[in-house]
């Protein structure tokens, strides 16, 4: 399955982990958003032997029960150099 990167435009990007970064570590990162949410994981620059796209995740439309909420995804690093979600 090809992902058409045309759906995500680099101006909605943002770089999680830096060259170079601690391992194992940690991220999180959070929406508030009752819409749908796509989250397309990717090495950037592309690392030479491995597809650029790390994985692609899609949540369904949140219905929340009060006003204010969030949606929160855990991103790890691992000690053998993978992306875990």
């Amino acid at each position: 399955m090809g992902l058409d990167s045309t759906k995500y435009p680099e101006t909605q990007g943002k770089m999680i982990y830096d060259f170079g970064a601690k391992v194992p570590s940690s991220k999180t990162i959070k929406f508030k958003r009752r819409e749908p949410i796509e989250i397309l994981i990717e090495y950037e620059p592309n690392v030479l032997g491995f597809n650029k796209h790390i994985g692609y995740y899609k949540t369904p439309a949140q219905n929340p029960q009060h006003e204010t909420f969030g949606v929160s995804f855990k991103i790890k690093f691992t000690e053998n150099g993978l992306i875990t979600f």
